[in-house]
């Protein structure tokens, strides 16, 4: 599945527990799993992995949904600062990880997210 979506702003959450993702808005006819998925990310003619998340919002914000992604590697630093609310996203998903969890710290979060990030980069042979 490939869509297009434009950044909006987010709460900060990802940057606080370190793990910043861009927020993207959710197209209107979004026919996605809710959960986590591996996806290719072009911001800028710049192609980045990445980790999405589509699904109920957590921790701070608890009603609604969520279409957000944390890019992996290193690129995350350098795109990062040139990315603007509302700018054009597209993304391609290529293949589901896990359903949605409920957590309920921060704590917890930072911890699932970064066994996703580990089994994103050593199961699909990303590397850093």
């Amino acid at each position: 599945m490939r869509f297009s979506s434009t950044s909006i702003k987010g709460s900060g959450l990802g940057s606080i527990i370190g793990f910043p993702t861009i927020n993207l808005l959710i197209p209107k006819t979004f026919n996605l799993r809710q959960g986590v998925h591996k996806c290719t990310v072009v911001i800028q003619k710049q192609k980045f992995q990445g980790a999405l998340y589509y699904g109920p919002k957590t921790i701070v914000e608890k009603m609604g949904l969520t279409l957000e992604v944390h890019l992996l590697l290193f690129g995350m630093r350098n795109v990062l600062p040139t990315i603007h609310d509302e700018e054009e996203i597209n993304v391609t998903i290529d293949k589901f990880i896990r359903k949605p969890k409920k957590i309920s710290t921060l704590n917890e979060l930072s911890k699932i997210i970064q066994n996703d990030v580990e089994l994103l980069t050593e199961k699909h042979r990303i590397k850093c």
